[in-house]
């Protein structure tokens, strides 16, 4: 209701009520204020104006001399200049009040640091702590914030430069968007920081299903090729987000007619491999998720297949050739101490018989019947021949003796 105070003032014969505002003038965005309006009459009726217009009327109760006028979630808007004044039926109305002028305490101070732990993801009845840091500000009211709610609680004179905020038991209405604020407040003065950077929180609900995850082409991906993972969800219209290692890499929604999305990614280092996981959530409700489906991993190499198997091809031809050439030195190691045994020099010592054949030689004995063996020291040396297919002629043999003999004779 608004009315203009030209109709109100008609008549006017009261003193003006006494006007108060708690906790202070001087607030914080997304605080609450209380303006009292007080007279010396039960059952008025009172009326809170702002600049010139009215905002609200309130009925006292018969045994109250007050009216209470609360304004929750202050915003930018409902900084200005505030009065009020109270009527008796039938008697007329009173004069106004002296004015409050309600104002958002000053942003003078560096903003705040602000973090959540688990990385911002909540399990339905989980909890999680809120840390808004001053930086070495000591005794300050610490205040966080919720996109839609503005104000969400408040931590008063802290002897610490940091607050904690508590969310003991998780519910889907948890997930949003948070920042915080500190201010220093006096009696008659209030200065605050500027707003922290935001921050998400997201809440897991395990009663959605859990979506599919597959990727093509399978196997090894070479470096610079093209990769599709296809994410697919229970329903149509879902809104899908691709993570690697829990990092976020893309979000994306499905067709309105749809459950399955498509991620096209290039393989472009090769520290994009790795597992990669998608999850989703409803279209009206972006911070509550779906669980992490289960990893499917991309292997990705700097060499094509094709140089890959040529690779494999050469190295087996190369074991292919060591396993020969060993065989062939195998053979000539086998085949060489036949040769050595052939080529060998028989030392035999000479016995009776030897010595009986070096008298009979020696003395003009007969020669015949007895088969003699050539002793040749440098056989090894000397170069083998062809065996002639002819018999072989006469033979002359030399006697074999040694010093003894030949100086006994």
């Amino acid at each position: 209701m608004r009315f203009t105070f030209s109709v109100l003032l008609l008549g006017q014969s009261y003193e003006q009520p006494s006007v108060s505002v708690t906790p202070s003038t001087i607030v914080t965005l997304g605080e609450n204020i209380t303006i009292h309006c007080v007279s010396r009459y039960l059952g008025a009726t009172y009326y809170l104006y702002k600049q010139q217009h009215v905002l609200l009327l309130v009925q006292a109760l018969n045994y109250d001399y007050e009216a209470v006028f609360p304004i929750a979630n202050i915003k930018q808007s409902d900084q200005g200049t505030y009065g009020c004044l109270y009527c008796l039926l039938h008697y007329g109305c009173s004069h106004l009040s002296e004015r409050k002028n309600i104002q958002l305490a000053a942003q003078v101070y560096p903003k705040p640091s602000i973090s959540v732990g688990l990385s911002g993801i909540l399990t339905i009845g989980g909890k999680a702590n809120i840390y808004c840091n001053s930086e070495n500000n000591l005794h300050t009211d610490f205040y966080l914030y919720k996109q839609g709610t503005s104000l969400l609680q408040k931590v008063k004179n802290t002897q610490s430069s940091e607050a904690v905020f508590l969310i003991t038991s998780a519910q889907q209405s948890d997930g949003g968007i948070y920042w915080c604020a500190y201010c220093f407040s006096s009696n008659s003065d209030k200065q605050c920081s500027k707003f922290s950077d935001s921050i998400h929180i997201n809440i897991t609900d395990p009663s959605l299903k859990t979506p599919s995850i597959s990727v093509r082409p399978r196997g090894l991906l070479v470096l610079g090729s093209d990769v599709i993972i296809e994410c697919e969800g229970p329903e149509n219209g879902l809104n899908f987000s691709l993570h690697k290692a829990s990092h976020l890499i893309a979000s994306q929604l499905s067709e309105p007619s749809r459950n399955v999305t498509n991620f096209a990614l290039s393989m472009k280092r090769l520290e994009d491999a790795g597992n990669y996981t998608c999850l989703y959530h409803h279209r009206e409700n972006p911070f509550v998720w779906s669980k992490l489906s289960n990893p499917v991993e991309l292997i990705v190499t700097e060499r094509s297949m094709t140089t890959i198997w040529a690779g494999c091809a050469a190295g087996l031809l190369l074991v292919v050739l060591l396993l020969l050439l060993a065989f062939i030195l195998y053979r000539k190691r086998r085949k060489g101490p036949e040769i050595n045994k052939r080529g060998q020099v028989i030392n035999m010592p000479i016995g009776a018989d030897a010595k009986a054949v070096y008298d009979e030689v020696s003395y003009g004995g007969d020669l015949d019947g007895v088969t003699y063996a050539v002793l040749n020291q440098d056989s090894l040396k000397i170069k083998w021949t062809t065996v002639s297919d002819s018999p072989p002629g006469p033979c002359v043999y030399a006697s074999v003796a040694d010093d003894r003999n030949r100086e006994g004779h």
